[in-house]
């Protein structure tokens, strides 16, 4: 069943906000069930996102998708920036430094 989540404050109480290294150990996870084509989404706390959110009327502010390169061993999302445009970015990467702030 989906649950609608159109502020921040709801989203944060129904899933508390966690500290970056149980972000990485929640990561690693789920690493492995994650495939080519999930959605991820994301709700930050620059202005940008804020604004993203009232417009949509939603509390998720960016999106990204997965790709998953098995003979690589790796794991990726595909987002698009304001700052790089689209971008193909290692999910270690992304969890190590994103820090809400976008």
């Amino acid at each position: 069943m989906a649950i609608l989540l159109r502020t921040k404050q709801k989203l944060e109480s129904i899933f508390p906000r966690n500290t970056a290294d149980a972000n990485w150990t929640n990561y690693l996870k789920i690493r492995d069930s994650l495939k080519t084509g999930d959605m991820l989404f994301f709700s930050g706390d620059h202005w940008l996102s804020g604004m993203i959110r009232w417009r949509s009327r939603s509390a998720w502010s960016h999106v990204g998708m997965v790709i998953r390169i098995d003979e690589l061993e790796r794991v990726f999302l595909v987002e698009s920036t304001l700052e790089n445009g689209v971008r193909l970015v290692p999910m270690s990467f992304l969890l190590k430094d994103y820090g809400g702030d976008k």
